[in-house]
């Protein structure tokens, strides 16, 4: 009997067989091998994914399609992670589904993992899930790969001796990770939460990674977590073999009980350069994930935000003072004090404000850097925004060669083409608000889940402190409140 998170329990074979239905062949090739082939017999009320791997249990035809179709698609984003999408799996997983998802109030664990051993020392891994409307598919994905790892690390064991008083499970960083380095890439890697974590400067090591425990974090702490855990799955997969490396790591996972930071040297050669050579690497990969990638794009706040950063211009007080060598004023120009003055008096504003500044000596120097900003922002902006973006861009270049000829006019004009697609994209939101909040069949829940814990806390109370201070003050406040000696 093996002990640790996972119940594991012996039983004949003939429990595999015995289901009534439709005998099927499942092939699937393996790299350098030839195909295996297996025959497994269906029930009515069963459902095959594609690679034969998940079977899926319910008693709803159109809900098991969809779990089968689901799953097999969160395998697939795996394998192309870890590159093994065409090499063999040795164990089945099982999914059985409960309930349905118009079913409310359900309370309890709605998903459930269990590892079965069976005769020939085979392993079948199971997935229970209970439906409701607070069913979340992001849960199931990852419960799910965490069977799929698991079935990676006992792939190459050859006996389930060596694992007696072993805990079957997946390390939290590798399965935070890898869930986390999913739905990076499934989003289209969105730069925002990195660069925010790496402005932040609350950065964990790579030694706290691999030690937390994050079921005792809070939703933020665990969307920390999660980030910085994926950010050091890139950093190992981008070493040189990182890919296969990280295989042959999972494997030796499932029987490993000591430092994970000595096994990540001894798998990845190119981490032995020192102490912190884990974390410099993992520093590395968090702020490249943390850079814009080429098509990602800005929302439509943060676009007119930068928008009128770019068209804003500065200029430094030093170039603003006279110099000692400067030709000193004449008669006239000490006679006449509101004459034209050399030097103006312009420090900060728009480049709309270009008569005020356009002579200066170093106008052409500041305006470059606009259109540097408004060039980058155009690459990355909100999609609505980018012909007048250009427009602001052709500007700028006008004034840099000096054509200042109806120069006026075209700003005020972009500036009312800007206005007017900041009130579409107003109109678009509220309707969209409009359409989740009147239209929408089920609703989505989150409000009300706000809404009951805000309700716990303000119920709750406080809990008691027992240090002497405290004690003190409970008792001063009991004597004035009159509670004493009653």
């Amino acid at each position: 009997m093996l002990a640790g998170k996972f119940r594991l329990r012996h039983c004949a074979i003939c429990w595999v067989i015995c289901i009534a239905g439709v005998s099927y062949a499942c092939a699937q090739s393996n790299s350098g091998s030839s195909a295996r082939v297996e025959t497994r017999t269906l029930g009515k009320d069963e459902r095959l994914s594609r690679s034969g791997q998940i079977l899926v249990r319910s008693p709803d035809a159109r809900g098991r399609g969809v779990m089968a179709s689901f799953a097999e698609t969160v395998s697939e984003e795996l394998g192309r992670i870890l590159g093994d999408r065409r090499v063999a799996w040795n164990y089945p997983i099982e999914i059985e589904t409960k309930g349905k998802m118009s079913d409310v109030g359900v309370s309890g664990r709605t998903l459930v993992t269990r590892i079965d051993l069976i005769e020939g020392n085979k392993f079948v891994l199971h997935l229970y899930v209970k439906l409701s409307d607070e069913f979340s598919g992001q849960q199931f994905s990852r419960e799910l790969l965490r069977l799929l790892l698991l079935e990676r690390m006992l792939r190459n064991q050859r006996s389930a001796d060596a694992l007696e008083g072993k805990r079957l499970e997946v390390p939290h960083w590798v399965l935070s990770g890898v869930h986390g380095l999913i739905e990076h890439r499934r989003l289209g890697s969105p730069s925002d939460f990195y660069a925010g974590i790496v402005r932040s400067r609350q950065l964990l090591s790579a030694d706290e990674i691999l030690k937390a425990n994050p079921d005792s974090f809070d939703s933020l702490s665990k969307a920390t977590y999660e980030a910085s855990a994926a950010a050091l799955l890139g950093a190992l997969f981008d070493q040189k073999n990182g890919v296969k490396n990280f295989g042959s790591l999972l494997s030796r996972l499932i029987l490993f009980d000591g430092d994970a930071q000595l096994l990540l040297k001894e798998e990845f050669p190119g981490l032995r350069g020192g102490e912190h050579s884990v974390d410099k690497w993992w520093s590395l990969q968090i702020a490249m994930m943390g850079e814009m990638q080429a098509m990602e794009y800005r929302s439509a706040k943060d676009t007119e935000s930068l928008l009128n950063e770019a068209l804003s211009i500065k200029f430094s007080a030093e170039k603003q003072e006279v110099s000692a060598k400067a030709k000193k004023p004449g008669f006239w120009e000490k006679l006449n004090p509101f004459g034209k003055k050399k030097y103006p008096e312009f420090t900060s504003g728009r480049i709309h404000d270009f008569e005020q500044f356009y002579k200066r000596k170093d106008c052409k120097k500041m305006l470059e850097q606009n259109q540097r900003q408004l060039r980058a922002l155009r690459y990355h902006c909100f999609p609505l925004y980018a012909p007048v973006i250009s427009k602001y861009e052709i500007a700028v270049s006008r004034l840099m060669k000096g054509k200042r000829k109806r120069l006026a006019e075209d700003l005020l004009e972009l500036d009312e083409e800007l206005t007017r697609i900041g009130e579409t994209v107003m109109r678009v939101t509220d309707f969209l608000n409009y359409y989740e909040a009147t239209q929408l069949e089920e609703p989505g829940g989150d409000f009300e889940r706000y809404h009951q814990a805000s309700e716990k806390i303000r119920q709750g109370k406080p809990p008691v402190r027992k240090d002497r201070i405290s004690k003190y003050l409970d008792e001063v406040e009991r004597e004035f409140s009159g509670e004493v000696g009653r």
